[in-house]
């Protein structure tokens, strides 16, 4: 894995190096990635917003009396703090170009400045300045109201009078963000790039101990399979845009993720098609659920080969830990398992085949919480005699009599609930804590449908989720959205450390259990299908920017991140 990184980090300062020679003109240069942020005095107001969340008002302030103390008040000499900044690493096929700007319109004060700080910068003889990071030389030029960024004095052969239009309006959309031209990266760094990966792939893909020959084959034969889809969507992506707002009006953070596809290409054909706009399980979005996930996807034949594969090797994992369980030392019994695994996974296979995934889940409640969760199937009616033969192994064999069939029917779905035994202990502390000591387990069944509950009112929660899903059914939803409570899913993860054993506890782990959000802690997210492309939208309230504010600020001594922290 190490050897992996540093290939990837290595490709990368290939990327961003120099150019050797003299670059080609602006007009034969492409962007290969372009950075922006909106404005000094935006990215204030932002940092403003999370201390604020995080309760520490003055975080703001505190950054720019750290600037004072460092320029010895003289702050940003000559930055206009109401435009925006920006940066992109240019191409010809052959070349690299770094070119940034800043709303600097004083250079000659700012870099007086900065050679207080930093020794003297050197003045060239077409007025630009040249300063050195570490081994990196870059040269700065003012050019009407703003200050560009070159690694070459060739770069300020021709600047655009208003670099801001360069940005295309992405500075007016986010505060900050990065924009990636895939299609635009020279072919060789590509191929480079899918090289470096395959070297890290083949250095992690190495037999296991307890690992079958079938098994190994399998999980290289899917290792193989994803390795061509990524070289597929490096090949047939155009462009990946991350963006990040922070709306103080409505106290939330926005993340975008853009990524979209060359027309008429493969996988903007699949981006195209993943959904058909309708689901018949929308009654899992519940709104003040803790969690909640709704998934309506058309899978293509790529997707169903992909699935195909993963099931085959969770099919292949199931039965080698079958094969493993000395308290079965029956072998007709075994070889019965064997073969339930085989019909449930061929009631898998089947649903798979069918080219539809439509399902949906929530954690409700307040503590104990509920889990729900229902989807489609291709056939229930195999599945439902598959249930009861499960049902009458387990009491014939084990003699386990906890299952009671046909507790309640409720719009053509058959529910049974199954008791499940509480064995107490410290690794069962996360359990207990979320569904309660009492385990319920509620199975239903229906024509072309599966649902499962555990915890408590399992059957009358399925049934309203069932009603409500019904009353939506022909609403236009995205293909995916969900929710989460932040805070929640921190103490589970503060209760499985401790439940681990560990007293001292992982420093990240620690710092992240400081200071749970109590409220306002939903992060939402929606996925949904653009033109030759796809839009990932996340929304984070007010209690999970203070959050992760304040995990960073409490992280940042250990992490050596200057400015932050006691």
């Amino acid at each position: 894995m190490r050897k992996f990184a540093l290939a990837l980090f290595s490709l990368g300062m290939m990327l961003f190096m120099p150019a050797a020679s003299v670059l080609a003109q602006d007009d034969e240069m492409k962007p290969l990635v372009v950075l922006w942020a909106k404005s000094y005095e935006e990215l204030i107001k932002d940092i403003d917003f999370m201390g604020k969340a995080s309760d520490n008002p003055d975080l703001g302030q505190g950054l720019e009396g750290l600037i004072n103390l460092v320029s010895q008040g003289q702050g940003l000499p000559g930055l206009d703090k109401s435009k925006p900044w920006g940066a992109a690493v240019n191409s010809d096929g052959f070349q690299f170009q770094i070119l940034g700007f800043l709303p600097i319109k004083e250079l000659d004060k700012f870099m007086e400045m900065v050679g207080q700080l930093a020794g003297a910068p050197e003045k060239q003889d077409d007025g630009s300045y040249k300063i050195n990071v570490q081994a990196f030389a870059l040269y700065l030029k003012q050019v009407g109201d703003w200050t560009f960024v070159s690694q070459a004095p060739e770069g300020f052969a021709s600047v655009p009078a208003d670099p801001a239009k360069l940005l295309g309006g992405l500075n007016e959309k986010y505060d900050f963000g990065v924009q990636a031209h895939i299609q635009n990266i020279p072919e060789v760094f590509r191929q480079l790039a899918v090289e470096q990966i395959k070297l890290g792939m083949d250095e992690q893909l190495k037999k296991m101990p307890q690992e079958s020959d079938a098994q190994y084959e399998l999980r290289k034969q899917l290792t193989k399979d994803q390795l061509d889809k990524l070289t597929s969507q490096m090949d047939e992506m155009e462009q990946i845009t991350f963006g990040v707002n922070i709306d103080e009006e409505k106290e939330l953070g926005l993340v975008d993720v853009t990524m979209l596809a060359v027309a008429g290409s493969k996988t903007a054909e699949r981006m195209a098609k993943m959904s058909d706009g309708k689901t018949n399980f929308a009654g899992f979005n519940i709104a003040d659920a803790k969690a909640s996930l709704n998934m309506n996807l058309v899978l293509s034949q790529d997707d169903i080969a992909e699935m195909r594969g993963m099931v085959d090797s969770m099919q292949a994992e199931l039965d080698k830990q079958v094969e493993g369980l000395d308290v079965i030392p029956d072998e007709a019994i075994r070889t019965e398992i064997k073969e339930l695994v085989g019909e449930l996974f061929d009631i898998v296979k089947t649903t798979v085949d069918s080219g539809r995934t439509d399902a949906g889940m929530a954690l409700v409640g307040e503590g104990p919480h509920t889990l729900l969760a229902g989807g489609y199937i291709a056939d229930g009616e195999v599945l439902k005699k598959w249930f009861e033969r499960l049902v009458s192994m387990a009491e014939t064999e084990a003699g386990f009599y906890g299952v009671q069939m046909d507790v309640a029917k409720h719009e053509g779905v058959a529910f049974h609930t199954v008791s499940i035994p509480f064995v107490g202990g410290d690794e069962m502390a996360p359990i207990s804590e979320l569904f309660g000591d009492e385990l319920e387990l509620v199975i239903g069944i229906g024509e072309k449908s599966a649902y499962m509950a555990l915890g408590k009112d399992g059957v009358d929660q399925l049934k309203k989720v069932i009603d409500d899903s019904k009353a939506a059914a022909d609403k236009k939803v995205p293909p995916i959205q969900g929710q989460a409570s932040v805070g929640l899913l921190v103490k589970l993860l503060a209760s499985q450390q401790k439940s681990g054993g560990s007293e001292a506890g992982d420093p990240l782990v620690d710092a992240l259990t400081m200071n749970i959000p109590e409220k306002d802690d939903k992060v939402t997210m929606i996925a949904e299908p653009i033109e030759n492309g796809i839009k990932l939208h996340i929304e984070a309230q007010k209690g999970v920017l203070g959050f992760l504010t304040s995990a960073l600020m409490a992280a940042a001594p250990s992490m050596n991140i200057p400015g932050l922290g006691q």
